[in-house]
């Protein structure tokens, strides 16, 4: 073979490899439905029939799951917000802040239990998306479209949750901490609906009916990892026994600390602009 014919015969076989390769990357299985996506991914792969709990401390527990047929590996924490003694901590709690990693501050704040929440405005770095509320005070402003966990503390001195649905200033008012989020995956005991399906790492927060239990969850995500779309965290979360949950900021903000552990959703994970966390006092 000549130079010349050799030239053509490597470009024609680039041609062919090119368009295989387009044709497999138009042509890959999307989910469009919650009944293609039960059919494809069927609930019972990636939710047990029971869950194992495992104190951390007095009012806080933690459970996981992971199936690597399934590919989906997420962890659980459960709290109990009538425990006494139980203290909350907020970042940021000033109109002045700048972003840093969810185990900083915990560490800096001295909590056990910390998580990220709100997204924010990843080319400012310094702008939350949403309402943000610390100790009462107004750090963000409410975003309609997106949900919102909320914190009051109650006159026994114990803790009381909901999830708001809409972000707005009369459902947030008179809560000591308001946590923006992304939508409500579930409420009043019903899953919601969702036209997109994407599977990624997450972080939610689910309630029990009374507001007295606390569950948050983290998604991982990575090669091996598939991540979970909003509608399988919503059967999670109902699979818990919450009657409310929703999704904070997700994908490479998810970081969850738990007593010294650090446990991301992807890598690399970025630094984030709002937080949450518990300390408890022994």
């Amino acid at each position: 073979m000549n130079k010349k014919s050799q030239f053509f015969y490597i470009l024609s076989a680039s041609i062919v490899l090119l368009s295989l390769s387009f044709a497999s990357c138009v042509s890959r299985p999307s989910v469009t439905s919650e009944e293609e996506e039960n059919v494809l991914f069927a609930p019972e792969s990636y939710i047990p029939s029971s869950f194992n709990w495992q104190s951390v401390c007095e009012g806080i527990s933690y459970s996981s799951f992971k199936s690597d047929s399934a590919r989906v590996s997420y962890h659980l924490v459960r709290v109990d917000l009538e425990k006494q003694g139980l203290t909350l901590c907020a970042y940021p709690e000033t109109e002045s802040y700048k972003t840093q990693s969810v185990s900083d501050f915990a560490k800096q704040s001295g909590c056990i239990l910390a998580f990220n929440t709100s997204p924010f405005d990843t080319s400012s770095a310094t702008e939350i998306r949403g309402v943000h509320i610390a100790k009462g005070i107004h750090i963000s402003d409410c975003i309609e479209k997106y949900a919102a966990l909320a914190l009051k503390k109650t006159s026994g001195g114990t803790w009381h949750a909901c999830v708001i649905a809409s972000q707005n200033e009369k459902a947030v008012e008179e809560n000591d901490f308001v946590l923006g989020g992304f939508f409500a995956v579930v409420l009043d005991g019903q899953a919601q609906h969702f036209a997109h399906h994407s599977y990624e790492a997450r972080m939610g927060a689910g309630i029990s009916a009374d507001g007295k239990t606390l569950y948050i969850m983290m998604v991982e995500k990575t090669n091996s990892l598939r991540g979970l779309s909003y509608q399988q965290c919503a059967k999670v979360f109902l699979a818990l026994g919450c009657s409310n949950a929703l999704e904070f900021d997700g994908g490479h903000s998810t970081e969850l600390y738990l007593d010294g552990t650090t446990l991301t959703g992807t890598s690399p994970c970025r630094k984030q602009a709002a937080m949450f966390g518990f300390k408890v006092e022994e």
